[in-house]
């Protein structure tokens, strides 16, 4: 059986960069996925979750959903200083466009990308996302993340 993220402190081996945000390893068969939620109230879409909408204040009108598959680069950076969680330059950030499964809502999110090259992320190029290591911690666990891989066009 796999375990939540927030089980990781029980792990030898890997630690998440912050509890709750995704299952990990990720089960057989399934694509990973970020846990987000949606008000029900006035329809907005967050990642992390959260417990009260921020943008009307409704609490408990929240019903999760799962954010998986592939998205689009909005806007990307390439960082030549180490991030103050440790992330070694250089590396490249932005901001990703994600479809919901089934629905024609969208929400953009904020992750690394993971091109060895971090000059190739590109403005409009397909992503898909992924749950990485993006550091070692104090104790040389691995620290866990989501962040996005390019999607070959072979």
């Amino acid at each position: 059986m796999h375990k939540k993220i927030e089980d990781a402190e029980q792990q030898a081996d890997w630690v998440p960069v912050q509890p709750g945000l995704f299952t990990y390893p990720v089960p057989a068969g399934k694509k990973p996925a970020l846990y987000a939620n949606q008000c029900q109230t006035c329809s907005g879409i967050y990642f992390p979750k959260r417990d009260i909408c921020p943008v009307c204040f409704t609490n408990g009108d929240l019903v999760d959903k799962e954010i998986s598959g592939c998205g689009t680069v909005y806007t990307s950076s390439i960082v030549q200083i180490p991030s103050p969680s440790g992330i070694r330059p250089p590396y490249a950030c932005g901001y990703v466009d994600m479809a919901l499964e089934n629905e024609d809502e969208s929400i953009r999110l904020y992750a690394l990308f993971t091109d060895p090259d971090p000059v190739k992320i590109a403005c409009g190029q397909t992503v898909e996302l992924v749950i990485d290591e993006v550091r070692r911690d104090d104790h040389a666990r691995a620290v866990m993340a989501h962040v996005f891989r390019p999607v070959d066009k072979d």
